[in-house]
């Protein structure tokens, strides 16, 4: 029943759609080719860091939520493992491609069960492009520091 919802789905996309679905699978392989190699110091500086000719400016909401649909449908079927870190990777690149600012955070939460989760997203102006918005995570690392925040 899934397959047939998934085939439905599939004839109703438009051009754009398909390709940006496109994008973000390629995104996302390389994303995740850089989650194997860099540091997590190289991760979070080039997350945190914007191109020097990005800028804000103003992209139709439809646009940004078309790239979030684009990454969230492409890691939910990768065959890899796409956790939060990754989409974030694959965000970073389809808005930097984009010339967009972003703004990437990590935050963490205490569970009741004493756990301690973290929880990484990115956003452009107001929309997540990745990962949510972080709504229940205490922010660790703002973009206006890209250092933790005490």
């Amino acid at each position: 029943m899934r397959l047939i919802r998934t085939f439905a789905r599939a004839k109703t996309l438009s051009v754009e759609d398909w390709a940006v679905l496109g994008e973000a699978s390629v995104a996302l392989l390389r994303a995740r080719v850089a989650f194997a190699h860099l540091s997590p110091q190289e991760m979070i500086g080039h997350l945190s860091k914007d191109r020097p000719d990005a800028h804000f400016k103003t992209v139709p909401e439809t646009d940004l939520s078309r790239l979030a649909w684009a990454i969230a449908a492409a890691a939910n079927r990768a065959p890899w493992q796409t956790d939060c870190l990754v989409r974030c990777l694959a965000a970073k690149r389809m808005l930097d491609r984009r010339k967009l600012e972003s703004r990437f955070h990590i935050g963490v939460t205490k569970p009741d069960d004493g756990s301690l989760s973290a929880h990484a997203w990115m956003l452009c102006g107001t929309v997540s492009i990745a990962g949510g918005d972080g709504a229940e995570f205490v922010p660790l690392i703002s973009p206006e520091t890209a250092e933790p925040t005490p």
